[in-house]
């Protein structure tokens, strides 16, 4: 078998053509692949950049929407806070609020009986009171029935209740309070 070399079957002159032929294809594609690697790595850096980017957006989203939920509790809170000062400013402007029965029912009963409970429901009240003697009691039940605050006051029991080494009588009463309903 005979091989047939057709590079030497050029002349010396086309021989160089030819391998400056191939020489400049190789660079030719070296230089091609190395701009798309240069244009790839900074296509995919330029992504990486954002991403992390896209990911500190999203960390800051994520706090900001947390603020704003925050903020719109605390605006909750302040309208609970100016509804509760509405009511409270109610009471005050009333004449016969809460805050001036008990200071009625105090000024009433006096330094020498005590109110060992108050139960106020709408406008249904319980009374119990301690005093040391029988008189006492009954001009506290006179003292209440020309109250402004109250009306149908009804005592529902008179009881002794013994104390240390004295005995109170123990007034249990009903009444309706002349007042707004309390709820």
């Amino acid at each position: 078998m005979k091989s047939i070399n057709f590079i030497n079957a050029l002349s010396a002159k086309h021989q160089k053509q030819l391998i400056r032929w191939y020489q400049t294809s190789i660079l030719l594609f070296i230089a091609i692949m190395s701009g798309i690697i240069i244009i790839t790595f900074k296509q995919y850096s330029l992504l990486s950049k954002l991403k992390k980017e896209e990911v500190k957006s999203m960390a800051e989203s994520t706090e900001f929407d947390s603020i704003v939920s925050a903020k719109h509790a605390l605006k909750q809170q302040e309208l609970a806070l100016k509804q509760k000062l509405e009511t409270i400013g109610q009471f005050e402007k009333a004449e016969k609020n809460p805050a001036t029965l008990l200071e009625a029912l105090q000024k009433t009963v006096g330094d020498s009986a005590w109110i060992e409970s108050i139960t106020l429901e709408k406008t249904n009240l319980s009374l119990i009171i301690l005093c040391s003697q029988n008189t006492q009691a009954m001009n506290i039940m006179n003292d209440l029935q020309k109250s402004p605050y109250l009306e149908n006051l009804a005592l529902l029991s008179l009881q002794p209740k013994p104390h240390d080494e004295h005995t109170f009588l123990r007034l249990t009463m009903k009444a309706t309070w002349k007042g707004f309903p309390v709820l």
